[in-house]
């Protein structure tokens, strides 16, 4: 799940308008790569020294009720030792015992209210709107498959990268794949024109851009281009 949040507004985006009405899917006992991109005035920012993300899932109608399930601490995505600005990585684990009871009858699916906290060191949380998020019973089949699992991948913007090749933090093969799901979108330019590219997974080929921290067996995966 990849969510653009606004600092200023405290409103999440993904193209358009992120509202409580969009809702998410993902599948009980599952952990599920989350990443979080603060902007600012539709640019990446952290212009109040955010240090700290977390997100957390309730039942509906009873968000002062028990936590069903929570990512806490979400840690700063790392590119050649610097943190990328505003990019926050973690792994959402949908697995509680308040979870299993309420799958204990065999119910293919059930909606919950989600929330993003975020705050600096020396700050109370800020919290985001609730929004949904339908969490699917991943005994229950369907056509002869698990449910699938919904994902929202929009695009990341990041500054800092002016070229391809050669690693570091200015070029896209230096950028940490690691935290980032299948998916993900980088933009950035080069020379004044845009560039696009999805991480996808399998090893790159022509015309294609290997990660740094390409692994075939713990992180495979490849920078596509798309525009």
């Amino acid at each position: 799940m990849t969510f653009t949040l606004d600092i200023d507004t405290g409103l999440l985006t993904n193209g358009p308008l992120f509202s409580s009405s969009t809702t998410i899917a993902a599948p009980l006992n599952s952990n599920v790569p989350v990443l979080v991109q603060l902007v600012s005035q539709g640019l990446p920012a952290n212009p109040n020294g955010v240090t700290y993300v977390s997100l957390i899932i309730k039942r509906v109608n009873n968000f002062t009720g028990p936590i069903v399930a929570q990512l806490m601490g979400m840690a700063q995505v790392m590119a050649d030792g610097a943190a990328v600005l505003g990019l926050f990585a973690g792994g959402l684990l949908i697995s509680s015992d308040a979870l299993t009871a309420d799958f204990a009858t065999g119910i293919p699916s059930i909606i919950y209210s989600c929330q993003l906290a975020w705050a600096n060191g020396a700050q109370a949380p800020t919290l985001c709107e609730p929004f949904a998020i339908t969490i699917l019973n991943s005994l229950f089949q369907v056509g002869g498959s698990e449910a699938p699992s919904l994902t929202f991948a929009g695009p990341l913007w990041f500054s800092a990268i002016t070229g391809l090749i050669g690693g570091g933090a200015t070029n896209l093969d230096g950028l940490a794949t690691v935290p980032l799901p299948v998916g993900t979108r980088a933009d950035f330019t080069i020379n004044g024109g845009l560039r696009s590219f999805m991480l996808e997974a399998g090893a790159a080929a022509a015309n294609e851009i290997s990660p740094v921290d390409y692994n075939a067996e713990t992180n495979n995966k490849k920078w596509v281009s798309i525009a």
